[in-house]
């Protein structure tokens, strides 16, 4: 009696498989497999739930981040935090944190940052909406650029519209005194897309 065993998705599969489980609300580690700086626990805002991110929390530095675009950090009054530098930086160019100014107490909680996620991603939501300084980090993000915010950035990008992506860095678990290796990505057990991945032009248009 033989057994029939199906082929191993390919790196391209593996990647829409990701993209979906983020559209369905679902948590995704991304990895950078390009300039060797670690990787990350992200989800769409707008998906956002209690459970994830408050797994993001104990799992990752605890340092909550969001894509922004220029356009919604315009509308929404979320200056960068310093003048534009003429040398990157690995965090990206970070906005004024904010928390929601409905629905939340502290603004610490995962439940309140689940809350300013979503209140960030709604398109209804205006500058009022926010107290500052608070507890979530907008970072400019392009997703014609290929930084690490640009490439998070395009997890989040659909059918010609974006989508703010949640994320933050993981902690290793393997040495809780560093943040996690490319390498370690597979220790959380969750669909995962590398920052190589996200430079093909057909993966958002296949959803």
């Amino acid at each position: 009696m033989s057994t029939a065993f199906a082929p191993a998705p390919s790196a391209t599969e593996n990647a829409l498989l990701a993209m979906q489980a983020l559209d369905r609300g679902e948590p995704v580690i991304t990895v950078d497999d390009l300039g060797g700086g670690g990787c990350e626990m992200i989800v769409l805002a707008s998906a956002a739930r209690v459970a994830v991110v408050a797994a993001m929390i104990s799992e990752g530095s605890g340092f909550v981040c969001v894509t922004v675009d220029h356009v919604r950090a315009v509308r929404l009054g979320l200056p960068p935090m310093t003048w534009e530098s003429p040398t990157p930086t690995y965090g990206g160019r970070m906005c004024v944190s904010i928390d929601a100014a409905a629905g939340t107490t502290t603004g610490i909680s995962a439940r309140d940052r689940t809350t300013t996620l979503r209140t960030l991603a709604d398109a209804d939501s205006g500058p009022d909406a926010f107290t500052r300084p608070g507890h979530v980090i907008p970072v400019l993000a392009d997703v014609a650029a290929t930084d690490r915010a640009g490439l998070i950035a395009r997890t989040g990008h659909r059918a010609g519209h974006d989508t703010p992506v949640a994320y933050v860095s993981l902690v290793s678990r393997r040495d809780p005194r560093r943040i996690a290796d490319a390498d370690e990505a597979a220790d959380w057990g969750l669909p995962m897309l590398r920052y190589s991945e996200l430079g093909y032009s057909d993966l958002t248009h296949a959803l």
